[in-house]
């Protein structure tokens, strides 16, 4: 960075610190940048200033100053980085409030970059292999991961950062016509006080960058669409996953690979395998590697084994009394419990008697997935793509329904059923566009529904937002919008909230249905429960 930019943006800092009741007396910005450049071991401008301009300290600026630091942190005017004149002329004169750790730069800070691969990223239904590949280079190479809320795959990165033993910092950005001074006064209390949630819930290191210290907004680019080119700017090395043209992504690479002032090969782009399609929009690799990029691809050493379905051996049944749980079965001779599902489920007083879950396909696991199942995905135990039926065959292993949260108005995860008849359900079934699935499948898991009132299950309460707005806190995991024409009365929906464990139900108080009736025959050999088919 020029000096005189230098010393405008400590200047500007200066001033916030005033009007955040940080100092008490005048610093000279050319003063505070020699004292900066005289600390070591990675300290900043706090340190500087605790330790040289402790005079000029308000009582409040001196237990901010200590927070900080005792925290591992300190406030910087330029990236400690030799190309941070390249930083700077492409997102603009910043401060960044940031681990010590950054500034000595004992781990690479590697930011992952991808663009959109569609709902559930089914464009790409590798990609838990390929971040799996990612994270085995990142412990090797002992990189320290630039994470960005809202990027693709940031959940899957966040949760991964609780499942393995690799470094990652969190990219906060400012927040929209945030000035420097409420910047500064918002961050510094996060530190004091260590009430973020990303450091409760997982060890990420934040990094802090503030608004633009000098000049108006960048063109075209507000905090939320500006997120993927600092992440790329700031990052020591880029790994592209999947670049969409003319997207964000691209046009980020782009401006890093047209600037020789940053590193060469500090661009990786993942060369896909002669045998996989692009996803849509993706631009082709050898552009790439003419720009500077460098190409990278998942050796045989870093994939997971293929998965394959349990193996379909003996069949078996259990013997077990009524009401008794699954775990207390005893093996009998072999044979296969399965059926034809009747015409019509029956009914009591007016209820019906069981209730229908469908169960669906995915290309691997959703973005709301739970740990257990992205840890399943990493190590090859569950498949890339998954259709309904092998969906069935997962809860048959597991034993349970497990709850989300994905299409619900509140955060509460629930197990949606239906008290629509099975087949009067089945055959309304339609494909939903905007969700890009069918409503219903085929497949699925009936249940008795004095059972399911008995877990706390109830029929969801259809209104609109005004009902919404009213009804107890208790309720509203229970609350359904009706629809612009009212259409989801239709569904008959009921809610368990969490995952319904079905060994701990009665056995004859659950079954599996599927689609035709060689799938049953087969399913039987794996289900603890009767399986019924729907068609011969």
């Amino acid at each position: 960075m020029a000096d005189a930019l230098l010393l405008t943006t400590c200047a500007a800092a200066l001033e916030a610190m005033e009007e955040c009741g940080y100092l008490a007396g005048d610093v000279e910005p050319a003063a505070l940048v020699t004292a900066v450049g005289a600390v070591d071991r990675g300290g900043g401008v706090f340190h500087a200033l605790n330790s040289q301009f402790r005079h000029k300290l308000t009582p409040a600026g001196r237990r901010t100053c200590r927070a900080v630091c005792q925290q591992g942190h300190d406030l910087f005017f330029t990236p400690p980085r030799r190309w941070h004149d390249a930083v700077c002329s492409l997102i603009g004169a910043r401060c960044y409030l940031a681990s010590r750790s950054w500034a000595v730069a004992r781990s690479p800070l590697v930011s992952i970059a991808s663009s959109n691969v569609g709902k559930g990223h089914r464009e790409l239904p590798e990609w838990p292999r390929i971040l799996e590949g990612i994270l085995q280079q990142a412990k090797q190479r002992r990189w320290n991961l630039l994470l960005v809320e809202g990027t693709t795959f940031y959940t899957e990165l966040h949760s991964a950062s609780l499942l393995v033993d690799v470094p990652t910092t969190w990219l906060n950005l400012p927040l929209q016509q945030e000035s420097l001074a409420g910047w500064l006064e918002r961050c510094t209390a996060m530190l004091e006080e260590r009430t973020s949630r990303f450091e409760r819930d997982s060890p990420m290191d934040p990094l802090f960058v503030s608004p633009l210290v000098v000049g108006d907004a960048l063109p075209a680019q507000s905090p939320l669409s500006g997120r993927d080119l600092l992440a790329t700017t700031l990052a020591d090395l880029v790994v592209a996953i999947h670049v969409r043209r003319g997207g964000r992504v691209e046009y980020a690479l782009h401006q890093r690979l047209a600037d020789q002032r940053f590193p060469p090969g500090s661009v990786w782009m993942r060369v896909p395998p002669a045998d996989s399609r692009y996803p849509r929009g993706a631009a082709p690799i050898d552009a790439w590697l003419e720009r500077g990029a460098v190409g990278w691809w998942l050796g045989r050493q870093e994939t997971a084994a293929a998965w394959s379905a349990p193996e379909l051996a003996a069949c078996t049944t259990v013997a077990r009394r009524l009401g008794e749980p699954v775990g207390s079965a005893r093996r009998v001779r072999p044979q296969q419990v399965a059926a034809r599902a009747p015409d019509a489920c029956p009914e009591s007083a007016g209820q019906p008697q069981w209730l229908v879950h469908c169960t669906r396909g995915t290309n691997g696991p959703k973005q709301s997935a739970s740990l257990v199942t992205l840890s399943e995905a990493w190590n090859g135990t569950m498949p890339m793509a998954i259709d309904p039926l092998q969906n069935l065959a997962l809860i048959c292993r597991q034993g349970r329904l497990r709850a989300n949260a994905s299409l619900l108005r509140t955060s509460v995860a629930c197990v949606c059923f239906s008290a629509v008849d099975l087949r009067e359900l089945i055959a309304r079934r339609r494909f939903r566009s905007h969700l890009g699935r069918w409503d219903w499948e085929p497949y699925g898991v009936l249940i008795s529904r004095q059972q399911l009132e008995r877990l706390g299950g109830r029929p969801v309460i259809y209104g609109d937002q005004d009902e919404f707005q009213r009804l107890p806190k208790m309720l509203r995991p229970f609350f359904q919008a009706v629809g612009k024409q009212g259409q989801w009365r239709e569904e008959k929906e009921w809610r368990v909230c969490g995952d319904v464990d079905l060994q701990k139900l009665p056995w004859d108080s659950v079954h599996l249905f599927v689609h035709r009736k060689w799938e049953a025959l087969r399913m039987a050999r794996l289900s603890p429960w009767p399986v019924l088919w729907l068609e011969d």
